[in-house]
């Protein structure tokens, strides 16, 4: 009898244990998930600072008034700014990806766009980007008005 009980309150001790590391376990991957979080949102400012400080050199500075002006660009000037425009769409995808998992919110993912929207909105040579040379997908989601908020709304 004196047994029994001894085993009883040990098996009581072993599952409070357990509950325990798993409280524990719960509290240290939301920790973790916020680590990533800010891990997440550092890299892609990091980035955005990277492809700003790009575009402020002299030659890509002046491709980009060239094309916002409207002026003739050359085969070179053409495949100068489909770079920038990769640049900014991988920055875009891959925030909207990890909205995808669940990892970054809606107005993360607005954000993440407003950028490229904004040029192929004020500039005809990175519009005709779009129009002529990316995926459908990458199309509406920069292009269409509501383009991010359709996507929002699909992905729900």
């Amino acid at each position: 009898m004196n047994l029994e009980k001894i085993n009883s309150w040990l098996t009581l001790l072993a599952n409070l244990g357990v509950v325990a590391g798993i409280f524990f376990l719960v509290l240290e991957t939301r920790s973790n998930t916020e680590s990533n979080i800010i891990g997440i949102q550092e890299a892609f400012a990091g980035n955005y600072i990277e492809i700003n400080t790009f575009l402020a050199d002299p030659e890509q500075a002046q491709l980009m008034y060239k094309a916002r002006m409207g002026e003739p660009l050359s085969g070179e000037d053409t495949a100068r700014l489909e770079t920038i425009v990769r640049l900014f769409l991988s920055q875009s995808n891959l925030i909207r990806r990890l909205y995808d998992r669940d990892v970054v919110g809606e107005e993360e993912l607005r954000e993440a766009y407003r950028a490229i929207r904004e040029l192929a909105r004020d500039i005809p040579a990175i519009r005709k980007i779009f129009e002529e040379g990316m995926g459908e997908r990458s199309r509406s989601l920069v292009l269409d008005e509501d383009g991010v908020e359709k996507y929002i709304d699909e992905s729900r």
